[in-house]
């Protein structure tokens, strides 16, 4: 997770919307790594080809690299919980488990706002979950707090000042120790 993290970070460095993923055999070894490829524009949404998430880049790349029967037994791990359409195509990749950190509903309170189109990834597998359909594993969130504050490093959602400044403040009150880095 902390991978797939720092793939998120990397997307930000690049200007790009702020979202990472990796992909791992069935002892953990990554062996994809992706991040968002759409451009990240003030503050709300990125700009281009909006179809380059990071989970989407992953599953192009896994697609020409793995035969179905393989991707099956990997894991995907996501920055943030992947959106319908990511959802949609870790699905139709033949994944059967899907790990990830910050959940899409802490990302629309803590920072971006109401304007996304996301829906809980376990009710959307949940439907499916029947005979003869294949059922996907998901777990999550994990590490949430250090995926959001990925996020809001980025800089591209309308709360990440206040956010950032709120958890800042939030240190301090509680007690730990100031120095001159803090106090700037």
């Amino acid at each position: 997770m902390k991978i797939a993290i720092e793939e998120s970070k990397n997307a930000s460095l690049n200007q790009c919307m702020p979202f990472g993923a990796v992909l791992a055999d069935e002892n953990g070894t990554i062996v994809l790594k992706a991040q968002n490829g759409s451009q990240a524009s003030g503050k709300r949404g990125g700009t281009g080809d909006v179809t380059r998430h990071a989970e989407m880049e992953l599953v192009r790349k896994a697609s020409s690299m793995f035969t179905r029967e393989e991707r099956c037994k990997y894991t995907v791990y996501t920055s943030t919980e992947p959106c319908v359409m990511c959802a949609g195509a870790i699905y139709w990749g033949g994944f059967s488990r899907v790990v990830y950190g910050c959940s899409s509903l802490r990302l629309e309170k803590d920072l971006s706002g109401p304007g996304g189109f996301d829906i809980d990834i376990r009710s959307l597998y949940g439907p499916f979950a029947r005979e003869g359909i294949r059922k996907i594993e998901v777990i999550g969130p994990l590490l949430e707090d250090e995926a959001l504050e990925a996020h809001a490093r980025s800089g591209v959602w309308a709360k990440c000042q206040e956010f950032l400044e709120k958890n800042e403040q939030g240190k301090m009150d509680e007690g730990e120790p100031q120095t001159e880095e803090s106090l700037e």
